[in-house]
């Protein structure tokens, strides 16, 4: 990517609830379905005209100016459960704009997104993923002896996916950056930045209005994680109003910096902490762990908490014998989702991935041609999958029983178990129909 030696705006001149990913590439309207590779198109939905995205395990991460609310993901409007939200903070008792909150019911076959353990180096790839509008004219601003090209923005509120780069210089005689400090209101916000460059590779992109809370994804290694909220835009001193021009700096919260605090809130069981301090910390190690997703380490009959949503808790519940008790609901395969949530009911599938959202997980989904009954063609589908991995050309995810990335032994042992058979159990009402849910 070309470096633009411009000074930047350090105060931001404005925090736009953004509506867009302006894309440099084309005539700005592509991008519209998920790029190849895919770090997480699905994940990111659609929050009261502004964005979030959906971590997995019922959690959801937007910025704070976006707030707490319904989100719609893949055409499926999902409620926020009140009172679940946690704001990150930066440091004391000052905040970041970030918070992440519960939805319930939460969509299956979503795989739980990565947050980098550690802050992206400059030169990192990045994909932007937000709702918004399409790229309008080109345009350009003389600002004294500098002529800045670039966008205007159009219409058309879509979702699209925009490139760039870990990196931009934030002022004059400043080296190249990868991570800045921002505030703006009560909000101060460790966040990633990445500049707007002419003739950049690939699809450069950088947020518009309306793209608050978008997703801001880091390629770390050979991995894509979810790096970012994006929540901000650094335009020029003066620039005109509705306009993407070369050096706008792209601003989305550093996940890795606030990444303890994530993982204490949404999989406090994955966290490394021991939270009750009775020595073994996380899933399988501390007893009451009964999967990453837990909202607590405590039995669920000796939480406090109404886990199955049925208007009784502990003792109280039909379902808890003793506070001991780790569920508050039947759960056969003992994967920490109850039967009547679980799209594979009888085989342990603490995922719930589900690549052809019939209802059916593919842990117990071998019928790969969707005729009721798992047979030949089935059987000789698996054959030419055989040995692929997600890399592969014609890569089928469906045939990925336990989402490992490879069609390997494991999925030929579970299928032979399959065999003759019809997918399932699912205690999904709507198995059988695509979408479900």
């Amino acid at each position: 990517m070309r470096r633009c030696g411009l000074l930047l705006v350090l105060a931001i001149a404005f925090c736009l609830p953004a509506r867009a990913v302006i894309i440099d590439s084309g005539d700005g309207t592509g991008n519209t379905s998920a790029p190849t590779p895919d770090p997480g198109w699905t994940q990111v939905g659609f929050r009261g005209g502004l964005n979030a995205v959906y971590l997995g395990y019922g959690w959801v991460i937007t910025a704070a100016h976006v707030g707490a609310g319904p989100i719609a993901i893949n055409g499926t409007t999902y409620p926020d459960v009140p009172g679940s939200t946690v704001g990150m903070l930066h440091s004391g008792s000052t905040y970041s704009d970030l918070i992440a909150y519960r939805i319930h019911p939460y969509p299956r076959g979503l795989a739980a997104l990565e947050i980098p353990t550690a802050t992206p180096a400059v030169g990192a790839n990045v994909v932007m993923i937000g709702w918004g509008l399409s790229r309008g004219a080109a345009t350009q601003w003389n600002s004294g002896p500098t002529t800045y090209g670039g966008w205007n923005w159009g219409g058309l509120d879509e979702k699209r996916w925009g490139t760039n780069r870990v990196g931009a210089v934030l002022g004059f005689f400043e080296p190249e950056t990868n991570v800045t400090d921002v505030s703006i209101g009560s909000f101060t916000t460790r966040s990633l930045v990445a500049d707007f460059t002419e003739s950049a590779p690939n699809h450069e992109g950088v947020v518009a209005v309306g793209d608050s809370g978008g997703a801001f994804f880091v390629k770390v290694g050979t991995v894509w994680k979810l790096g970012g909220i994006s929540y901000a835009l650094g335009p020029h001193v003066g620039q005109p109003a509705s306009t993407s021009l070369y050096g706008n700096v792209t601003y989305a919260s550093d996940l890795a910096y606030y990444r303890a605090q994530i993982l204490a809130a949404a999989r406090p069981c994955a966290d490394g902490v021991d939270n009750d301090s009775d020595g073994p910390r996380d899933y399988p190690a501390d007893p009451g762990c009964t999967w990453v997703g837990d909202l607590s380490e405590l039995p669920d009959c000796g939480d406090g908490i109404d886990n199955d949503g049925d208007g009784a808790i502990d003792l109280a519940d039909g379902f808890c014998g003793s506070p001991s008790d780790l569920r508050e609901a039947p759960d056969a395969d003992s994967d920490g989702v109850v039967d009547d949530e679980d799209d594979c009911a009888s085989a342990p599938d603490f995922s719930q991935l589900d690549s052809d959202q019939d209802g059916y997980g593919n842990a117990c989904d071998a019928d790969f041609d969707d005729n009721g009954v798992v047979g030949l063609s089935d059987y000789l589908t698996l054959g030419q999958a055989f040995g692929k991995t997600s890399a592969s050309s014609g890569w089928n995810p469906e045939i990925d029983s336990n989402g490992d990335g490879v069609i390997g032994l494991a999925d030929f042992l579970g299928f032979g178990g399959s065999f003759g058979r019809a997918p399932g159990p699912s205690g999904l009402a709507c198995a059988g129909s695509v979408p479900c849910p």
